[in-house]
């Protein structure tokens, strides 16, 4: 098949679900297909939601494009396959995209732009990794929904909403690279230690789980903290807390999950939760809210604990009792890793081929 791939924008730094479109694609690419992915210079959904100096930015790296002066480069924290090729688009306007068998729509900001391709781009696949509200209003989110493309879902919850608002979906789930994350440190024997993602997007709650963090490091005054994200460190984040900026995928396995004895996730709100299962695959016992994701692959005391959104007293009380109950922790990270163990890139890539096949 010839396989073409809308992503909303760019990013020069590791995104979730920018790392399983490009793993697709990938796999894709490794199956035989050819794929051909398009890296948005800008859109107006995506203007609404940067600054003057954001959008005069954009703007100028649209006239350079335009003007055949600029294009986007590959992003130098994914390895791809040398045949998959890699190119800018404009969902400003219509692109002339290569003609294909189907093309992927990822995220809210490329439905109504792939709703309205012609024939000639083959099957519409609008993938949607999460309720997107942080890209546009809730009204605008339900109004991709209804566009007239086949819809992929990588989550049950994604499932269930769709069928509240009258709209079938296929449900592909998330993976994770067996390659990459692994237990290489004994469970049993991991230091008193608790990792989070930290991320300034409101509905990954990371103002929830360092209040939970303070709690506990009231209550375990030698706990070791670490924290992970893509910004530059806090400022305010307390000299004992360990961070690592853009970690690589042997600093996660190794410094972060394989030296954690508990994974925090206390979204609002979740498509999967990436984070979750790759720190599960590495041994670390999760808690985490109900945040629509991890119901998936967490399953209340057996797999993981989980509390209500927000719960921040229930997330301290379940964080504590791993980490001071280690036959509790050791038992549940155990279930934890066989359970996230099914989720392979062959099983879910070949999964979303046979979507693209209907």
């Amino acid at each position: 098949m010839k396989i073409n791939i809308i992503m909303p924008g760019y990013s020069p730094n590791p995104i979730g679900g920018y790392k399983i479109v490009y793993q697709y694609a990938s796999f894709f690419a490794e199956q035989g297909h050819q794929v051909h992915i398009y890296e948005s210079i800008s859109n107006k959904m995506e203007l609404r939601k940067v600054s003057v100096l954001g959008r005069l930015r954009r703007i100028l790296l649209m006239l350079l494009w335009w003007c055949r002066l600029y294009r986007i480069p590959r992003p130098k924290w994914f390895s791809f396959p040398s045949d998959v090729i890699f190119e800018s688009a404009d969902l400003m306007e219509h692109h002339r995209l290569k003609s294909a068998d189907c093309t992927i729509g990822v995220g809210l900001n490329t439905a109504e732009y792939l709703n309205n391709l012609s024939p000639k781009f083959g099957r519409r696949f609008y993938f949607i990794q999460g309720f997107e509200t942080f890209l546009g209003t809730k009204a605008e989110v339900i109004e991709s929904w209804h566009t007239n493309n086949h819809k992929i879902v990588i989550s049950t919850k994604l499932q269930q909403f769709g069928e509240s608002i009258g709209e079938h979906s296929d449900l592909v789930q998330n993976f994770i690279n067996q390659n990459d994350f692994f237990v290489t440190r004994t469970i049993a024997d991991r230091p008193v230690t608790i990792s989070m993602l930290y991320h300034t997007l409101p509905d990954k709650g990371t103002d929830v789980g360092l209040q939970v963090l303070r709690n506990l490091k009231a209550l375990i005054p030698d706990l070791n903290i670490i924290l992970f994200g893509v910004y530059p460190r806090p400022s305010d984040l307390p000299r004992d807390y360990v961070y690592y900026q853009n970690a690589s995928i042997d600093q996660l396995r190794e410094d972060v999950y394989n030296e954690s004895a508990v994974f925090l996730v206390p979204s609002r709100n979740e498509g999967w939760g990436l984070t979750a299962t790759e720190a599960m695959a590495c041994g670390a016992a999760l808690v985490s809210t109900r945040n629509g994701g991890v119901e998936d692959f967490a399953t209340d005391k057996t797999t993981a604990l989980l509390s209500d959104v927000d719960d921040v007293d229930s997330l301290t009380r379940q964080a504590n009792e791993l980490l001071t109950n280690a036959k509790m922790r050791t038992e549940i990270a155990t279930r934890g890793v066989h359970a996230v163990s099914d989720f392979t890139i062959t099983k879910s890539g070949n999964t979303f081929l046979l979507c693209l096949q209907k």
